[in-house]
């Protein structure tokens, strides 16, 4: 009879690399949740100096989502970037609790867009 013989783990060379994943996860996390937590939670000055604008501005983002999200991490502020039309694109900036700050539009293409954001110190998250 032949005598088999399983080799057994040492589950302490394990931990090294469990930590090593946590810290990656939670690395992770915090990235997601600097993106997510771009919530608008209301109404702000927005509309009463931008009007109609502030309020087509809302609702293409909250019918269509951001196309882009940017950060301006001097001023720790983000600017969510949204299409009207082929022809018309806009966006909104939001502080990082999610406060509606202002928006601008309209910019005829998205180039446009990116041209400004880029030249007023936003980066591009997605």
């Amino acid at each position: 009879m032949l005598a088999t013989h399983s080799p057994s783990i040492n589950y302490r060379n394990l931990f090294p690399l469990l930590g090593i994943f946590a810290l990656a996860m939670i690395v992770a996390a915090m990235l997601c949740t600097d993106i997510t937590h771009v919530v608008v939670n209301g109404r702000s000055h927005a509309v009463e100096r931008h009007g109609m604008i502030a309020e087509m501005t809302r609702n293409c983002l909250d019918s269509n989502g951001p196309v882009q999200v940017w950060k301006n991490y001097d001023t720790n502020r983000y600017f969510r970037v949204c299409m009207f039309d082929m022809f018309s694109w806009g966006g909104q900036v939001v502080n990082r609790k999610g406060e509606e700050i202002t928006v601008v539009a309209p910019y005829p293409s998205l180039q446009a867009i990116e041209a400004y954001l880029e030249r007023v110190g936003y980066v591009l998250l997605q």
